[in-house]
């Protein structure tokens, strides 16, 4: 089965908190909110919505494609995509900004703050499926499918159509 997938790629930040977020926040300055906080552990990861789900559909044996946008320090994510077989061919790069990511910190109760930055994820309304080519031979009974995952919601609305 051979399968296009669209969305984000990413770099995901996660951090662990040891403490509670409740405990520094006070309800009576909520209006001003103002935090800082002391991270335990660190850890980068290959992320965003395209790049898992190409990743986890490899796993399975699907044939997975990549129609996503990336930014200039995309390098080190191409190679781990490449090392596994998954297609990069439509990977769009745009070295003039950075490769999108989410940053995200769970306190010890498994209470998150999350932010996403888009990067170059701003640049998902440009792609198309029209030229997208899979790998090998497509048969009739081996027509490919289109997963439109989360992105930007432009490039989302129009996927389907292009």
């Amino acid at each position: 089965m051979k399968v296009v997938v669209t969305g984000t790629l990413g770099f995901d930040y996660i951090m662990n908190f040891s403490g509670r977020f409740a405990d520094r926040i006070m309800p009576d300055k909520i209006h001003a909110l103002s935090l800082s906080f002391l991270v335990d552990h660190l850890s980068k990861q290959f992320g965003g919505t395209a790049g898992n789900i190409a990743y986890t559909l490899k796993l399975l044996g699907v044939e997975p494609t990549i129609l996503a946008p990336a930014g200039g320090d995309f390098v080190p994510y191409k190679q781990f995509l490449e090392s596994k077989k998954i297609s990069t061919k439509h990977i769009a790069i745009h070295p003039e900004v950075s490769t999108s990511a989410y940053f995200v910190m769970t306190d010890k109760e498994n209470n998150q703050i999350g932010s996403f930055f888009v990067g170059a994820t701003k640049y998902a309304k440009e792609l198309s499926l029209k030229g997208v080519t899979l790998r090998g031979k497509v048969t009739p009974s081996q027509k490919p499918f289109v997963i439109v995952t989360a992105t930007d919601p432009s490039a989302m609305k129009g996927m389907p159509k292009s």
